[in-house]
């Protein structure tokens, strides 16, 4: 299925939790903030958030820097 992270068209299984898309992606869970069509969603549920057809994901990872 077509989804978009971070602005991005990109191809996901049909069965893909927001978990598995980080594994994919090769994303640490501990140390990003995902948001799923604008709504934040908590560490804890990523791996129970099924990812929908046209999901528009952002995921946010902190820059370090000074």
């Amino acid at each position: 299925m077509k989804i978009r992270v971070n602005g991005q068209e990109f191809e996901a299984p049909s069965d893909c939790s927001l978990h598995e898309l980080l594994q994919q992606l090769k994303i640490q869970t501990q140390a990003v903030a995902v948001a799923v069509n604008s709504e934040v969603i908590p560490r804890s549920e990523l791996d129970k958030w099924a990812i929908q057809s046209n999901d528009d994901i952002e995921i946010i990872q902190p820059v370090g820097g000074g």
